[in-house]
This record gives C-alpha cells, structure tokens and sequence, in this order.
C-alpha cells in the first residue's frame, strides 16, 4: 500500500511544478500569452461553431449524440452527466487507469437524469467532431438497429446534420462581418497609387490618383484587394470592365485583361497600392531618426518647396527633379497636439531595372555601381558540404573547396566582369551565372585614400542561393557621371542611336553636363526637338549623335528611389454601416462575395493560372493570426475569423471524403441509386481523401515555413 501513495505523492509533485512553471511563464509573458488566447479562443469558436451545427441539427432530427468534441486527439477534459450528478474526466488515457476511468475523475452536483452526450475538449486544437450513433469520421459505419442511429435517419436528414456545420460558419461569418462593418475597419481605397510602365494599367490610360468606381458591374463597398483579387480570378485574356473616375472629375469605361509580370506569380493589372504621405511606425525608431530625420506619425507636407497632399504627387515631383537627393518639409505634431515642421534632404538611388526592362535614358545606359555589398551567407546543408569537402582533402580525396571572400566595396563602378566591359545589370547577371563556383576577375573604379579613383582589379567567386547565382552585392546606377556602359534596343521611336562603351557624354545641345542626371532633365527640356549629344569615346575620341523623337520624356526609363527607407502607411478609408439594417446587409453581402471568391480562387488554382505560393496552411495561417493579433486592433482580427470561417465552410463542402461535402455527395448519390454506398466503397475513397488532404497539410505546411524563413 505505500508504494502507490509514494507515486501519488511524485505525481501531485511534478503537477504542482508544472502548474507553477506554467504560471510564471505566462505572468512573464502577458502580452504574449493573451495574444495566443485570443488566438486560441478565435479557432476554438470557429471550431465550436462548425460542430455546433452538427450537433444541433442532429438533435433535431433525433440522432443519439455520444460525443461532441472540440479538438482532435486524446481528451483533455470531459463533461457528462450522469444519475450521481455531473461527472469530469481529466485527461484520460494519458494518466494511469484507476476502475476503469481514466486520469482523473470525479463527480459534483445532485443526483440528475443521465445524459447521452460527453463534451469534450481535446488535446489536439486543429478541428473537432460530433460522434453520432452508428457513423464515424473515419467512414467506418456502424450497424445498429437503433432508430436513433445516424445510418437508420432519411437521407434528407442525413445530408441536413452534414451540411449544418457548413451553415453555421457561413452564418458565424455574417455575424463577425456585422460586428466588423458596425464598429468601423479601415481598408486601402480603390484608388490607384501607382502604374507599373508597361503594364495592362499603364496602357488603359490610367494615371497615379485615379479612383475605380466599378469592377465588373460592383460598385458598393470596393477596396483596394477588389482590384487585385478581380485580376487573380480573371480568365487567361479576359477584359474586366471597370469604371474610373480621374482627378479632374471625369468618368471614363476601360477594360483591362490581367497578366503575369515580373516572374509574379498571380496575375495583375499593374496597378500599386495607394499610400499616404505619413510616416509608419518602425522597430527601430533611432536609425529611421538618424536615415531620414524623421519618426513615426510624421506627415510630409512639401517636396522640393512644393506642398504635396498625396504620394503620387511626391512622387512626380521626385521624378521630375533629376537631383541626387529630395528636400523634404514635415508636419510634426506632440502628445500636446502642437504642430512643428521638420525639415529633411533624403538621398536618392536609381535602381537597375523597371518592369519593362533596363533602366535607360533614350536607350542610353549608366554604369553600375555598388550600393552596398555582403557575404552570401551559406544554409547548414552548404555548410555542412563544405566542411565535408575540406575533410576529404585532407586525406587526399579530392580538391579543397575554395572559401568565398566578398572584395567588392560600396560606392565601387563596375568597369569589366570577365571579359565583358562595362557590363550592364542583365550582361553581368549572365557573366555571373557562367562563373558559378569559379574566380570571376573583375575591375572596379574605387576611390583612394587622396579621394581620386582609381581601377582595382578585384577576384569574386559567384555562389548559388536558391535559383539564382549571385556574388552578393545591390546594385543602382551610376548617375554621378555622364558615362554611358552600352547604348539597348529601346521601345522608342528614337531611331538608330549609338554610343560606344564607356562614351563619356560631354554636352547636350551646346550645354555642358558633369552627371547623368544633367542629360536627362536636358533631353526632358527638350520635347519634340532634335538633341545633339557629343561624347568622348575611351580612346580620347570625339564623336556625336543626334536624337530624334516626338517625345523624349516618355523615353526617360528611370524610377528613382529613396536611399534610405521611408516608411509609409497605407492610405486607408474606413468602412463603417449606418445603423444595424445596413451591417446586416453589408456583413451577408460580404460573405457571399468571399465564398463567391474562395470557390472561383479553387478554379484559377486548378486550371493553374495562378500559383500556390500565396497558399497557407496550419502554420501560416497561425502565424498570419498572431501577427493580426499583436499588431493590429481587435476589430482586424474578428474580421480575419470571418475569413477564415468562409474559408472552412468552402474547404470542409468540397466533394472529397472523409470532409463535409464528400458526406454530402455520396449521400446524393445514395439517393439517386436507392441504396446506401458499400462501406468498403467509402472507406476506400476515405482513405485516398486522406492521403491527398495529408499531402496538401505538408505541402502547405512546408510552403508556410519557407515563407517564414526566407520570405
């Protein structure tokens, strides 16, 4: 008799100490703990909800209910009642058996009527069941003779227990949407903010600033995402008609078909996302401080002397000003409400590329320089090769593995990589792809210690990170001088025009220029004219070239860009019903325009016109919460549980066993034939329904991971 007093005692023990250490970490995360409780509350409803529906249309239509349990897995807790009163079982099964209960249990209360039902919460928070009278989840069904049994019910009452669950988180996203739309949640507006050159947008005419009023016949309620999603669900070469009302108050009908771009893998429209001239919240406050001069809550007010009340407004004045660098005037105002200006010069860098190709003024290309350079950092599969490799040399196996050692610097111009001179980003993206592992000689004008440059022959050695070959540094354009690297084949009506390699442009009409900058504002100064641009060639020689087009500024192919991050919040517009009526209405219309849209999102996916990065799983989606939670106000997250319960109510109707609508289907098929499907049919669909459900799970689960990782 001591021995099991003694285990007893080592067991209340070790309950106590978790208990204990399970409080001290929670008290010592707060605001972590109660992000995960509302996370866990959140999924939990969903879950309730869906079995919920279930249940209750099982009691209505008199089928014995053994179990209704939330979470899958061993039980954790268990509720039931019985003639001594309501008993609970703690985590049975897991805990040693005591007369044929498990873990602990007890009873409480007054001598009652015996219940049919245990509730349960299970170890496992990912879905739930409601286990009825002859059927299981598994498909394995059970003879009974029971009319209470689920398989003796009509088959209408079978297909309504089947479909309740589907209802109810239909009507569960209703109701969340409702709370939403009364309380008031801002989303960007249909606005555009920027087109991307060559895109569908950029070629219907649309213009920074533009509004889109209608998609498709839909005009109530629009944001930001309607725009994108109707680009993604869209046909191959489907037109989708939008109205646009432009800046000046005109309404104009356009129709664009969405395409990929950019190696994206959805399609798209080409439009950007709207936003606002206010300065966003950062983790870092002092190195935004010491980049821009600026903080969180800031608003700019003026550019280059020029008040400014929207981005693209900004951002026209940046791309028009051809400086190194923007002024910048803005609004600050403290806890007391008072406002003070802030004045600040932020540097400008030219990138490489646009969508619509390399970089160009009138075909004309600048050299490359280095922005900022860094080791590739190798994964512990290449770390482990690498070693592995140096391990095997030394006994004779093989050759050493040559260590990498980055030797490009900042502000370094790429004068030749291989046997290339002056290699534009595309030239040395090939160059460095036919190096990959191998010394890649290169030559690099860099600035000595008397501040003069001077050429550095340089040896890098291209490594491999994913799908691409890279020697790790970011490149922009070297606009500091008027040096041309190649002269490409532009999409223009410039003509026949080239410079040599390494041309270092002299003047521009007459006028002398001492950066790349200096030739652009002239050639945009200069529309519809002839431009006589003369050059020195790296042989000392002289030379000129005469360009000529009705438009040089269109040709100008440069999307400068900050230096240094500024972060900006999106421009949002809030959504808000009028009174109850209209929350009602505006939460069903919202549901049944995301069923709507999860089913044809299921369409675009199968016929692969879009692909599955974007897709998550368990992990991204929990991940995805908690930064909702975390970050964003309360309503953000009871409107994503909205989503999601659309989402599940999609996902458990699809026709596949063992989930919801494979019930449905074979019960339609039931009917039509007269008899019941053979339970070895069932559980041989079942089990194939698994394995495709399982694989998605880890597909899925290894997409959301990746993503995490590597972004």
């Amino acid at each position: 008799m001591p021995e099991p007093k003694r285990a007893l005692n080592y067991r209340s023990l070790i309950w106590v100490l978790v208990i204990i250490l399970s409080a001290y970490i929670v008290t010592s995360n707060l605001r972590v703990f109660s992000n995960v409780l509302i996370i866990v509350i959140g999924f939990g409803a969903m879950i309730f909800v869906h079995e919920l529906g279930h249940f209750t249309s099982a009691k209505l239509s008199g089928i014995k209910v053994e179990a209704f349990s939330i979470g899958m897995g061993p039980i954790l807790i268990g509720l039931s009642r019985t003639e001594k009163g309501y008993k609970i079982r703690i985590l049975p099964g897991l805990i040693n058996k005591t007369e044929g209960e498990g873990g602990f249990c007890f009873t409480f209360g007054k001598k009652t009527k015996p219940g049919e039902t245990e509730y349960r919460i299970s170890l496992i928070p990912f879905g739930g069941f409601v286990k009825m009278l002859g059927q299981e989840d598994i498909i394995q069904v059970e003879k009974s003779d029971d009319p209470r049994s689920f398989a003796n019910k009509p088959v209408g009452a079978r297909f309504a227990v089947i479909a309740s669950g589907v209802f109810f988180n239909a009507i569960s996203a209703v109701v969340l949407f409702m709370i939403t739309f009364t309380v008031g949640i801002d989303f960007p507006p249909a606005i555009v903010g920027g087109v991307v050159d060559g895109s569908p947008a950029a070629k219907a005419g649309l213009q920074a600033g533009d509004e889109i009023i209608e998609i498709d016949g839909r005009s109530k309620d629009l944001d930001f995402r309607d725009i994108a999603f109707s680009a993604i669900l869209s046909d191959w070469a489907e037109e989708v008609p939008f109205k646009v009302r432009h800046q000046d108050g005109s309404v104009e009908q356009i129709y664009m078909a969405a395409k990929k771009m950019g190696g994206e893998p959805e399609k798209k429209f080409g439009i950007e996302w709207p936003v606002s001239l206010k300065i966003a919240e950062v983790t870092d406050l002092k190195a935004l401080m010491k980049a821009t001069g600026l903080q969180p809550g800031d608003r700019i007010i003026s550019v280059n002397g020029k008040d400014v009340e929207h981005y693209w407004q900004m951002e026209e004045i940046i791309i028009d000003s051809y400086a190194p660098s923007v002024s910048m005037l803005a609004e600050r105002r403290s806890d007391q409400q008072q406002a003070e200006l802030v004045e600040t010069e932020i540097p400008l860098v030219w990138p490489v590329e646009t969508v619509s190709g390399l970089a160009n003024i009138c075909s004309m290309v600048p050299r490359l320089r280095v922005q900022a350079a860094s080791v590739p950092k190798q994964n512990l599969v290449e770390r482990t090769l690498f070693k592995l490799r140096t391990l095997l040399a030394q006994v004779g196996i093989g050759q050493k593995p040559v260590e990498y050692e980055l030797k490009l610097e900042p502000n370094d111009i790429i004068i030749s990589a291989g046997d290339v001179k002056y290699p534009t980003y595309y030239e040395l993206r090939d160059v460095t792809d036919s190096y990959e592992n191998k010394d890649l000689p290169m030559t690099v004008l860099r600035r000595n210690d008397s501040d003069m440059q001077e050429a550095v022959d340089i040896v890098v050695r291209p490594m491999r990170k994913g799908n691409r070959v890279i020697i790790g540094f970011a490149p922009v354009l070297d606009v500091e001088h008027p040096i041309v690297a190649k002269t490409i084949a532009a999409d223009s009506n410039i003509g026949q025009f080239t410079l040599p390699p390494g041309a270092a442009i002299t003047t521009v009409n007459g006028t002398q220029v001492a950066d790349f900058l200096a030739v652009a504002k002239l050639i945009a100064q200069s529309p519809g004219d002839k431009v006589v641009i003369r050059y020195l060639s790296t042989d000392g020689k002289e030379g000129s070239a005469v360009l000529d087009t009705a438009d040089n500024k269109k040709l100008i192919n440069l999307e400068p860009m900050f230096a240094k991050q500024v972060p900006l919040t999106p421009m949002e517009i809030t959504h808000k019903a009028d009174g109850p009526i209209e929350a009602v209405s505006m939460g069903f219309n919202k549901t049944v325009r995301m069923i709507m849209m999860t089913y044809a999102s299921f369409k675009v996916l199968l016929s692969g016109q879009a692909g599955t990065d974007s897709l998550m799983g368990p992990v991204g989606i929990i991940h995805l919460s908690y930064q909702v939670a975390s970050t964003q106000p309360l309503i953000y997250y009871v409107y994503m549980m909205g989503f999601l319960s659309v989402a599940i109510a999609v996902f458990n109707f699809m026709p596949i066993l063992p989930l919801d609508g494979g019930w449905a289907l074979f019960l339609v098929i039931e009917k039509i034939k007269g008899s019941p499907v053979s339970p070895k049919i069932l559980t041989a669909v079942a089990g194939f329904g698994w394995i495709l459900i399982g694989a998605l799970v880890i597909f899925l689960t290894f997409n959301d991971i990746a993503r995490m990782i590597f972004g």
